[in-house]
């Protein structure tokens, strides 16, 4: 009776012994320093990126108020069309003999009143677009971009650590999965000797 034991034993530890190093094996494969280093590059690149989103948005706001400048002169030149058309629009009912020479006018002038409109329109909601990116929602926008940046760099130091501590939760596992493997085998060719003797 203690010989089916002592097999079932010697068995048992050699599939343990291949189970251990097997889940080795495999451990080691996911904890290999390449994908680290490749996890590591993908969050150093996402970094880069939010530098440059940031440089970018600097420049932007920097150049902000050169932009809404530029956007009140045009809508100051944009204004200067009313007249115009208005002055093009009577033109055009002039009457001379009884003729309007001018009146093609007319339509051009409406026209170019309803363009101007919408210039004007266009013109104003940039404006106020622009002028709600004021100093609070600047520094709001730089601090997420800063506070994402840090995101990242403690994701990537608490990685490393988390694979540094598999690795040697894979080594422990390992020795101890030998170690019990040997046990087994040693209990397994003891029982089997004393079977024999």
């Amino acid at each position: 009776m203690r010989m089916p034991l002592a097999i079932f034993q010697i068995v048992l530890a050699l599939a343990l012994a291949i189970l251990t190093f097997l889940l080795y094996w495999n451990n080691r494969h996911l904890t290999d320093p390449r994908h680290l280093r490749l996890l590591q590059d993908t969050l150093k690149s996402y970094d880069e990126v939010l530098e440059t989103h940031a440089k970018v948005y600097w420049t932007f706001y920097e150049s902000l108020h050169t932009h809404r400048k530029t956007i009140q002169s045009l809508s100051e030149l944009n204004q200067a069309l009313t007249p115009l058309a208005t002055t093009m629009r009577e033109i055009s009912d002039l009457t001379i003999f009884g003729k309007k020479p001018l009146g093609s006018c007319r339509e051009f002038a409406n026209s170019l009143l309803q363009t101007s409109r919408n210039i004007t329109a266009s013109l104003d909601d940039t404006d106020h677009t622009l002028a709600s990116f004021d100093g609070e929602a600047h520094q709001a926008i730089l601090s997420a971009i800063d506070s994402t940046r840090t995101d990242i760099a403690t994701v990537s130091l608490e990685l490393e650590r988390q694979m540094v501590l598999f690795r040697r939760t894979t080594y422990m596992a390992l020795a101890v999965g030998l170690l019990i493997s040997a046990l087994f085998l040693l209990n397994g060719l003891q029982a089997l000797m004393a079977g024999k003797g």
